[in-house]
This record gives C-alpha cells, structure tokens and sequence, in this order.
C-alpha cells in the first residue's frame, strides 16, 4: 500500500506564507525608498565649498645673500642657496660637450642667453684626473673669457670613456676607497678649478655600486672643503 506523501511546502495555516509575504513587503518599501533617496541626491545638488587651487611658482636658485650676520647658521658662499619666486628673471642652464664641434657651435649662438654652463670637461683616470680633449678646452676657455664673463662656469668630472664608449667603474673602485689617490684627484680638480676661475664643479659619476656610496660620501666632502679653503 502506497503511502500518502505530504508536500514539502505544505503550509495548512499559512503560517510561513504569512511570513514570506511580510519580508517581501519591507524588501519592496525599502528598494523603493533607496530609489527615491538616489534619485533626490542627483536632483539637489550640494553646496560644496570651493578650494583654491594655485599654480606652484616655478623654483630657480642664485647664491645666497649675507644680509643676515647674526645668523646661527654660517652661509657659506656657493654652497647655499634660496628661492626665487616667479617674480625673479629665469637662470637659463646649459651643457656642453666639448669634444662636439655642433655642441660648440650651440653654445657660441646662444652664450648671451646662458646663466651656467657646465661643460663636459674631465674624466678620471689611474693618474688622477685628466681633460677629456685639451685642445678643444682650450678653445672653449678662450672664448668664454672673451664672449661669457657674466656666465657661471661649473665643469662638469665624470667617469665616462669616450673610446669605449663604457663607464670607469673599475677605476672607481681604485680611486675612491685610497685616502691617497682619493686627494690626488682632489688636488687635481680644485687646482683646475683655480686656475680657470670657475664658480664650481658638477660631479657626474654615473653607475657607482652600492659599496662605494659611503667612500663617494666622502670624496664630495673632502673636494668641498678643499675646494672652500682655495
């Protein structure tokens, strides 16, 4: 004999329809009041405050002033340097490459334009230091003696080997961790520096290991002082 099986949702009293039926009312009162909520936020827009938003003052550098004596902090000169604001006319900057005669060409149409030069002037080397091309140095000196007394020179010492074309690292690794050699390079520049009255160096040491931070740390001191006590 086959018994009688009774529905699963079978619900005699509508006790769980009464249930259902509630849920899926506050579901719908609350869909409908979320729709009407989204719909009055893009109709009434906010009052926002407005921000004030300004182009930032293009940053130039000149050497520092020394009105200040009283100071507790020394100013030294060539060392420190402040702010221009936009106000202040624009310090045209330009690098030259020596051994390009184009280059040349370049900084000859434009000197009356250019604030600071750095020239690419002179590599390192298992002596030292040395001009990356005298001859054209030479003619470079000459005629900004003659055409660029109101430019700021900065020669520019960096380890590139223009034959191959490769950085000096090797060299480097020499030069840097020496006491010895370290101030003969020192010596070297700075004397450079003197004699062809330039207002500074730029230091282009490019692909240095991690290994010889700390001694290049060291070398830019040691070429600050030097360079400050001549």
């Amino acid at each position: 004999m086959i018994k009688e099986q009774t529905p699963i949702f079978f619900d005699p009293s509508y006790t769980r329809g009464k249930v259902v039926k509630r849920l899926f009312i506050l579901g719908s009162f609350f869909i409908f009041f979320l729709l009407i909520s989204i719909i009055i936020s893009i109709i009434i827009k906010p009052h926002l405050p407005q921000v004030a938003f300004t182009t930032p003052s293009l940053i130039h550098y000149r050497q520092p002033t020394h009105k200040n004596k009283q100071s507790k902090i020394p100013i030294l000169p060539k060392d420190t340097t402040e702010y221009k604001t936009s106000e202040d006319p624009i310090n045209m900057q330009a690098f030259s490459v020596e051994r390009d005669d184009a280059s040349f060409q370049s900084l000859k149409d434009h000197i009356a334009h250019i604030d600071t030069l750095y020239p690419e002037r002179m590599t390192i080397s298992s002596s030292g230091m040395q001009l990356i091309n005298p001859e054209k140095t030479k003619r470079t000196l000459d005629f900004l003696k003659q055409y660029g007394q109101e430019t700021k020179i900065f020669p520019t010492i960096q380890n590139f080997d223009s034959v191959t074309n490769t950085r000096k690292t090797d060299l480097l690794k020499q030069i840097l961790p020496s006491t010895g050699q370290r101030l003969n390079l020192i010596q070297q520049v700075t004397d450079f520096l003197v004699k062809n009255n330039a207002d500074g160096i730029s230091i282009d040491f490019e692909e240095l290991p991690d290994s010889l931070q700390g001694y290049f740390i060291q070398f830019l001191r040691e070429l600050s002082i030097n360079c400050k006590n001549n």
